[in-house]
Order: C-alpha cells, then structure tokens, then sequence
C-alpha cells in the first residue's frame, strides 16, 4: 500500500487563550480532563474524574477544583469540590474526584445516544476566582465480551458488524469536510452497520 503525505494543514486549528492556572494544555494532545467510569448499572454509575492542572505562575497558588455532571437538559446529577491543594510554581498536579450518578440514563447508541457534560472548574482558592472551565461529553454505559454470547451493551446482546473508516475521498484524501463527514457517517447507517473501525 501506498500512504503519500503532503504538507499543509489539513485539521481544524484552534487558538486557546488561558489563564497561568488552568487545566494542561500540553498533555499529549489531550484534553487535560479525564473520565473513567466503574460500576455502571441502571440504578448508579461511578465516574472518576482527573484534572490535571498547571501552575504557570512564578510563585505556588491554592486551587480548588470543582467537578459538576449535568444531564442532557441542564440539570445538575452530580457535583463535588475538592479540598484546596497547594500547586508549586511552574508545575502541575493531578486531581481526581469520585462521583455518583443516581438513576443513570444509559447511552445506548443509535437508540438512544444520550450524552451527560461534565464541567471541570479549576478556582484560585485565594483570590476566590475561577480561572478556567473544561467540558467534556459523558455517554454512561456498560459494555463486556463473552467467548459465548459475544458483545454485550448494557448488559444486551448486540451484533457488531460495520466498516473501516478510510481517508479515500478522490481530490481530498486527508482533507476532507465536516459535510463529507456528515454523508459517510449517513451512508453508514443506511447500509445498517453497528460499528466502525478508524482503520487508519
């Protein structure tokens, strides 16, 4: 095979303006706010929560970090503060916090792909101000493997069977548009397939 690279950008490119407290800019290209959800069921779901937040301060700051899930239409599910912490100047920290969610609505794909938000706030605990907000999508679910039954989805059976997902639009390849996007996506639903594989 044959994968020729051109130079150019060929992404959206964003310009962020933040505040010398904030949550990690330069984390591999990473959102610097991390979830990772244990015991998901129909009756509770807890999620983990990291903030990794940076100091570019040239003196230590107090921050506190404030962690809020809300539902599809505003409504808070979950909210904790941490304790404030001492962040040294010009370094950064981890925060991780423990939420639970009640009642969970379930993400369920196609059928229902409702999406949670959560908000971290990162606050100077001293001046009282907060310096930076990140949002994140949360889709609450659980999935399992079985050598048996297969895939499961909430505790469902559900056949998996899809494509791969190339960059092999002809005059574009890389470069492709949020509208190409719209119709490969669209093309995929209409042949029925349940999943995709980010091939390249």
């Amino acid at each position: 095979m044959d994968y020729t690279f051109q130079g150019g950008i060929y992404r959206n490119v964003s310009l962020h303006a933040v505040d010398k407290l904030a949550v990690r800019m330069l984390d591999y290209a990473g959102p610097g706010v991390y979830q990772r959800q244990r015991n998901v069921t129909a009756s509770s779901a807890t999620v983990d929560v990291t903030a990794r937040i940076f100091n570019n301060h040239g003196s230590s700051r107090s921050v506190l970090v404030r962690a809020v899930v809300n539902d599809a239409d505003g409504n808070v599910v979950a909210d904790r503060s941490s304790t404030p912490r001492t962040v040294s100047a010009n370094s950064g920290i981890d925060v991780v916090q423990t939420l639970t969610i009640t009642t969970p609505r379930l993400w369920n794909g196609l059928t229902d792909p409702h999406l949670y938000k959560t908000s971290v706030e990162i606050r100077d605990a001293a001046a009282g101000a907060v310096t930076d907000v990140v949002t994140e999508p949360l889709g609450l679910r659980a999935f399992g493997l079985d050598p048996d039954t297969g895939f499961s989805l909430n505790g469902k059976h559900l056949s998996l069977h899809g494509v791969n997902l190339h960059q092999d639009r002809m005059g574009d390849g890389w470069a492709i548009s949020n509208a190409d996007y719209e119709q490969d996506f669209a093309l995929i639903r209409e042949i029925g397939a349940s999943a995709v594989r980010m091939a390249h």
